[in-house]
């Protein structure tokens, strides 16, 4: 996946959705390569160090926080990166349920 994708509002939106609470940080490792972290409120993290069109990351924490990430990059390219007007927000007394273009389309439930 590329660097870029972390610039893109629209997938950032699905990486919190996905992990609530998640901090994304962006800078450079010790050695000045591009890097990206995402830290969980518990303090595990993940980070990829971008090089030459290649990605190394690594990880702590049990939450498979970089898995998740690749896993939303894959579903939001497959579906041409879609921007927020692709998406709603159902909210009930027992859920909430983000959904893409019609509430009975893909939905993935929120913490409440």
């Amino acid at each position: 996946m590329p660097v870029t994708a972390f610039d893109s509002y629209h997938f950032t939106f699905l990486l919190a959705s996905a992990l609530p609470g998640v901090v994304l940080q962006y800078g450079t490792d010790d050695e000045e390569r591009t890097m990206r972290r995402l830290v969980m409120p518990d303090g595990a993290w993940a980070e990829g160090i971008f090089v030459g069109g290649q990605t190394q990351f690594r990880e702590t924490g049990d939450h498979g926080i970089w898995d998740t990430v690749e896993g939303w990059w894959g579903w939001f390219v497959d579906h041409d990166m879609p921007t927020w007007d692709r998406f709603g927000l159902t909210l009930s007394d027992e859920e909430h349920r983000l959904w893409y273009q019609t509430p009975q389309g893909p939905s993935w439930r929120l913490p409440v």
